[in-house]
């Protein structure tokens, strides 16, 4: 089986509770949002997953060809993150040459719905040059 695949049953077989718990490190905001998602009608069609699982036949992975976007980049990422993971997003800010790491410490995977002023904060002044 493959790693995605194996990915996928670990997800299906997650209940509600162990998702949220995995994702938020306040089981208000997990709560809320849930509530969000079942009044939107929104679901996880996973397409970004599958998106990022692919990769064409001779193409560079991902993080070699990070050294070559020489843009202004923020990385985000939430201290208890249990789905990317501070080691992770400090990989990427590392191999970015002209990378920020930004890390909320009372957040897990969804800062901007965990600490969405500091988020903001953040936020704000590297999208308008400020």
């Amino acid at each position: 089986m493959t790693p995605e695949a194996k990915q996928a049953e670990i997800w299906k077989a997650a209940d509600t509770e162990t998702v949220d718990a995995f994702l938020f490190e306040d089981p208000e905001v997990a709560r809320a949002n849930r509530a969000l998602w079942r009044r939107s009608g929104l679901r996880n069609s996973r397409a970004m997953d599958r998106a990022l699982s692919r990769r064409a036949v001779g193409q560079v992975p991902l993080r070699e060809r990070l050294a070559g976007l020489d843009v202004p980049s923020l990385v985000l990422v939430g201290r208890h993150d249990r789905n990317v993971g501070v080691e992770q997003a400090s990989e990427v800010a590392r191999l970015l040459p002209n990378a920020r790491l930004q890390v909320f410490e009372r957040s897990a995977h969804f800062p901007d719905l965990e600490e969405p002023e500091e988020f903001l904060r953040v936020l704000t002044p590297f999208l308008t040059g400020a």
